[in-house]
């Protein structure tokens, strides 16, 4: 593309600017606003007020002319927002394709109901290829609380259909694990530690096992507020890696036995707090030999639950919907 081109397509901006923006091969919309402003910044003798003007033309030219129905924003926002399939096809229909792979998944229950061995599962599938409904990627596994489970692991590399079927990827040679013991390590592992990984590997999941593995054990009744607002900072962090990255980020959390009148009820921990800060929140049951996953909130899911059985291939969901 030359000069006069580009200029066809930004007119408002000076013939130095659209130099540089060329020789950086900046010449679309979409390339220019998913570039960060200190990127743009390098590229030359481009000033701040150059960028803007820059984001300013982009911004009009993007800007919709017209209302737009709601299916058209639904359907949007179904394109932009990947899946990650859990390597069961009655799971992924039940979560309409699988975990997002934008915002935070939440996936709580109580000890021994599987969610530490849903998150190994996801952990291979995430790096099948595109066209088998993976991300062709890594998985991280951030452990708070027991080491990670190789054991199973191992297992899983053995009976899983989906190791079985795909002999020939190394899965795991993509799964990088950290083993976290307090707050302060988590807060420098996901500002730190995680984005410099993610620069030199793809990684399309992130599980944090458990959030709450720290976060209950670290602060006082009276440091409710500081707690508060860590939380909020963690998050921000998960957010932004996986709007960055489209990566799936899922947090495993803890449960709590809360008794409203003559009912006791399950709930996660960290109260609102956390709850606020959640795309899409999934909770596990166990009731002696039932199973069942629940979707308590999502931005595309109704709520309802699906029974599961775990065996020593996986977690395996079962046709009948709640």
């Amino acid at each position: 593309m030359s000069v006069m081109e580009l200029n066809s397509q930004f007119d408002e901006l000076s013939p130095k600017i659209m130099e540089i923006l060329l020789r950086a091969g900046l010449v679309t919309d979409k390339a220019i606003l998913e570039t960060p402003e200190c990127d743009l910044l390098n590229l030359g003798s481009i000033t701040l007020a150059d960028v803007k003007q820059i984001h300013n033309v982009v911004a009009k030219r993007s800007k919709p002319t017209d209302f737009i129905s709601g299916d058209q924003l639904v359907n949007s926002c179904n394109r932009r927002w990947g899946r990650l399939s859990t390597g069961c096809s009655q799971l992924d229909s039940f979560l309409q394709g699988g975990v997002l792979t934008r915002g935070i998944t939440e996936l709580s229950g109580q000890s021994g109901c599987g969610k530490t061995q849903l998150c190994l599962q996801l952990a291979l599938t995430v790096q099948l290829p595109t066209t088998s409904c993976g991300l062709d990627a890594g998985a991280v596994f951030i452990c708070t609380e027991d080491r990670f489970p190789s054991i199973r692991l191992n297992q899983l590399l053995k009976t899983s259909p989906v190791a079985q079927k795909f002999p020939n990827i190394k899965f795991g040679n993509n799964i990088f694990v950290e083993h976290i013991g307090d707050t302060a390590d988590l807060m420098r592992c996901v500002s730190m530690r995680l984005p410099q990984l993610m620069k030199q590997h793809r990684v399309g999941l992130v599980v944090v096992d458990s959030v709450a593995g720290v976060f209950r054990a670290d602060y006082t009744t009276a440091e409710s507020l500081q707690r508060a607002r860590d939380l909020r900072t963690f998050a921000s962090q998960l957010h932004l890696v996986a709007n960055m990255y489209s990566t799936a980020v899922i947090c495993v959390n803890q449960v709590s036995d809360i008794r409203k009148g003559e009912v006791t009820q399950t709930v996660p921990a960290l109260g609102l707090a956390w709850a606020n800060l959640v795309t899409c929140r999934l909770q596990m049951f166990r009731n002696n030999d039932l199973r069942h996953l629940q979707i308590v909130f999502s931005p595309h899911l109704p709520q309802q639950s699906r029974q599961y059985t775990i065996t020593s291939a996986g977690v395996v969901g079962h046709l009948t919907t709640m």
